[in-house]
């Protein structure tokens, strides 16, 4: 009888302590699958950046571990972020910040790689600090050689658990674009290009003089210096090829019969070769190989300059006789999108196959005229006339995800620099090119 009571004790509680066992299992399974999937996190910034909030990201196949940081400027002035240290137990990473200019109400993630694999669901305790400069300048006009006024720093702490996937706690974890500078000095400016070393950009000024001529602009300085007359007749587009030695003109020459592209070199100033177009072209743009450029204006069709024999090797036919003021070529250069002024869109040229593929509609497309596409050819910046604004469109969806209002005066040309890092836009009755941060979006 003790002997069976024994066996029935240790069948039935041995059972019982094998399901709790189980249960403590897997409760710590959850807890560690749970920290992995719901970004627990916990931040704070004592000085001048708001932190909404960090994560550290695990890869379990390359094995290495990146720390994120979700920065608010809190801070009345531009700020220029030089870069960040995270302090986690007694190593010290250094990474860096984008956007490096921040102003007032700016998103801002900072990242820095770790040495070696931190487990998903470790928790990671740490701090960090911020290296910046308070920028002299005001909002409006932020250059970065304004940026040296005085060295600061901000700090904070965080704790969160490593994971496998990112989800910084910004609404959309978007960036809106913010006009950063202006270049003054211009006569009714039209296209606008820059060169593949972003020291410089070239600007269409058909009405200046008689014949007109292309404003060479310096960057960083963002003034005027210089200008190009040689063989020009009313420009109105411009475009610079791959090696940045030529740029390519259209010339309006209300003045005489002949429409052309005209080759200047960069170096020189001086007009080398003019190619007859068959029509009034206001708009050009280089293919990312610089071996063709596409040009579009005042007619149903586009011509396709070969850069190697300058000459026009083809024509393609867009539809009905319009204004097609801007064209903008995507990276790989397989679509061409082309500002239609009249019809209130922007049309999707398929460029190997040379037909209209569709196009971009919205009510809030008004006279559009030149266009530029982000070097990740994800979104479209049109300067939207009608509406006196720039307006981003998310190129996948065709929607509207942003726009700027301020400071236009009839938008015109639409250029990035190399990097992306930031946007010209010619203000034609403004007589200027109002500078751009660009922003960001999902």
């Amino acid at each position: 009888m003790k002997g069976q009571s024994a066996i029935e004790f240790i069948s039935v509680y041995g059972f019982m302590l094998i399901i709790a066992a189980l249960f403590i299992v897997l409760v710590i399974l959850f807890a560690f699958s749970a920290q992995g999937a719901i970004q627990t996190s916990k931040c704070n910034g004592f000085t001048g950046f708001y932190c909404t909030s960090a994560q550290v990201v695990s890869n379990t196949v390359s094995k290495n571990s990146i720390i994120f940081l979700a920065l608010d400027s809190e801070q009345s002035v531009p700020i220029n972020v030089i870069g960040v240290n995270f302090i986690v137990g007694n190593s010290i990473y250094s990474g860096r910040c984008t956007p490096s200019l921040a102003t007032p109400t700016v998103h801002i993630t900072c990242t820095a790689a770790m040495s070696g694999f931190t487990r998903q669901g470790i928790q990671v305790i740490g701090s960090y600090i911020v290296n910046a400069q308070y920028c002299n300048s005001p909002l409006y006009n932020v250059s970065i050689k304004d940026c040296a006024y005085d060295n600061v720093t901000y700090n904070g702490e965080f704790s969160t658990y490593a994971s496998d996937h990112l989800s910084l706690g910004f609404e959309n974890n978007s960036v809106a674009p913010q006009i950063v500078g202006v270049i003054n000095g211009l006569n009714l400016p039209e296209g606008i290009a820059v060169s593949p070393s972003g020291t410089r950009a070239y600007v269409a000024e058909p009405y200046s003089s008689f014949y007109g001529e292309i404003a060479v602009i310096s960057i960083p300085a963002n003034s005027v210096s210089g200008s190009f007359t040689s063989g020009l007749a009313n420009p109105s587009g411009v475009a610079v090829g791959t090696s940045g030695s030529y740029v390519y003109a259209t010339n309006l020459n209300f003045f005489g019969a002949t429409k052309y592209i005209e080759v200047v070199n960069t170096a020189t100033g001086s007009g080398t070769t003019q190619v007859d177009m068959s029509d009034q072209e206001a708009a050009i743009a280089m293919v990312p190989s610089g071996a063709y450029a596409y040009a579009s204006g005042y007619s149903n069709q586009v011509e396709i300059l070969n850069t190697g024999t300058n000459s026009i090797t083809g024509t393609v036919n867009i539809g009905y006789f319009a204004y097609y003021p801007g064209i903008a070529i995507s990276p790989g250069g397989k679509y061409a999108y082309i500002t239609n002024n009249n019809g209130n869109n922007v049309l999707i040229l398929n460029t190997a196959t040379g037909t209209v593929s569709g196009a971009i509609t919205s009510p809030s497309i008004l006279s559009p005229e030149g266009d530029a596409i982000s070097p990740d050819g994800k979104y479209l910046y049109i300067a939207n006339a009608g509406d006196e604004n720039l307006i981003i469109v998310d190129i996948a969806t065709g929607k509207i995800v942003n726009s700027v209002s301020a400071g236009f005066n009839g938008p015109y040309g639409v250029a990035f620099s190399p990097t992306g890092s930031l946007v010209y836009v010619t203000n034609q009755y403004g007589g200027n090119v109002v500078i751009i941060n660009p922003g960001s979006y999902n």
